[in-house]
């Protein structure tokens, strides 16, 4: 039998129990008949004969005792439960069904719960500070609740478990708070570890992220700029390197409203780039310097001097960076010559 249904039987059962126990059969019963014995006759008690046979006035009896009440009361219930009354009542909650296990018996169990709840009524169990304690009552709460007495905790955390200098700033105001509403020092030390450990979770995300952004900017750079990868870069980062330290510091640390580095996106490099190119074309040469002409000029005349000086099998064939940078030089001239209409 589910075991709500067997307490509402008990309960109808006790209900009926209690009402008939003092009805027709077991209470006082008056018999107003004549000549027999004038007493209440509840078949199960032993009514009281007062009356008088001959003139036939009521008798009021005793009752009797109104019988035993059959077998409905609480031990009938108790005897009556199943062996996993425990389960019905808990359900899937392993909480309660641990807590019902420390009892030996549903009364037992029933019975703890009315003894609690009578003892909170007279305020022998305390479920926090009373309303509006007073200063001495605060005090004596938070020293028997592991709280300091001002705001200054004490935190310990966990190993490895370190704040900084502003993460310590931060918990300053924290702690006010905490202290306010009574949190004690194992709570807010708890709290904090949690809070750091998260934090640096965060941090190691976004740290992982910025490696992927930079790269997928890589891919996507030499995919479009082929051959000129190295080039193109070497105009971004001469460009970069005109701007003021500290304003390319802000530059270099700078997010896009998705998080990401603006340096790891690839359309900012290009415009870094682009840009830098139009400004300056000998920029993409390793050296380039702000006037292209006399940049393009000195890379030229250097290689005309290998040659005349009869050099070029030893300084010019055997070094590749320097025929790269003299082919560069002679197309930028040729390229700068055009713009200018040389």
């Amino acid at each position: 039998m589910n075991i709500i249904k067997l307490w509402k039987w008990w309960m109808i059962d006790q209900f009926t129990f209690h009402a008939e126990g003092d009805g027709d059969d077991g209470g006082s019963g008056a018999d107003d008949g004549a000549g027999g014995d004038g007493g209440a006759d509840d078949g199960s008690g032993n009514g009281a004969d007062d009356g008088n046979g001959n003139d036939g006035t009521p008798n009021a009896g005793d009752g009797g005792d109104g019988g035993d009440g059959g077998d409905g009361g609480p031990a009938g219930l108790y005897a009556g439960l199943p062996d996993d009354w425990r389960v019905q009542i808990a359900g899937e909650n392993e909480g309660q069904l641990n807590d019902l296990a420390r009892y030996t018996s549903l009364e037992g169990w029933i019975e703890s719960g009315f003894e609690a709840k009578e003892r909170i009524r007279k305020g022998e169990l305390s479920t926090g500070l009373p309303e509006d304690p007073t200063e001495e009552q605060v005090a004596t709460y938070r020293e028997a609740n592991g709280i300091p007495p001002t705001a200054e905790y004490a935190l310990t955390l966990e190993p490895g478990v370190e704040m900084t200098e502003m993460e310590t700033e931060i918990m300053g105001g924290v702690m006010e708070v905490a202290h306010q509403a009574n949190i004690s020092t194992a709570a807010l030390s708890a709290m904090t570890t949690a809070w750091i450990q998260n934090k640096q979770t965060q941090i190691q995300r976004i740290v992982d992220q910025d490696g992927l952004d930079k790269q997928e900017s890589e891919r996507i750079l030499r995919d479009n700029w082929k051959g000129d990868y190295q080039p193109n870069m070497g105009a971004a980062v001469s460009l970069l390197n005109a701007i003021p330290e500290s304003e390319r510091d802000l530059l270099m640390e700078a997010r896009d409203g998705s998080g990401r580095y603006l340096m790891n996106s690839p359309y900012f490099v290009n415009f870094l780039a682009d840009t830098a190119l139009k400004a300056n074309p000998m920029a993409t040469i390793p050296g380039g310097g702000s006037d292209p002409t006399g940049t393009a000029d000195a890379v030229i005349s250097e290689v005309k001097k290998i040659f005349a000086e009869n050099r070029e099998n030893v300084d010019y064939y055997k070094n590749q960076d320097l025929q790269d940078r003299y082919e560069r030089a002679l197309e930028l001239k040729a390229q700068l010559n055009q713009n200018t209409g040389r």
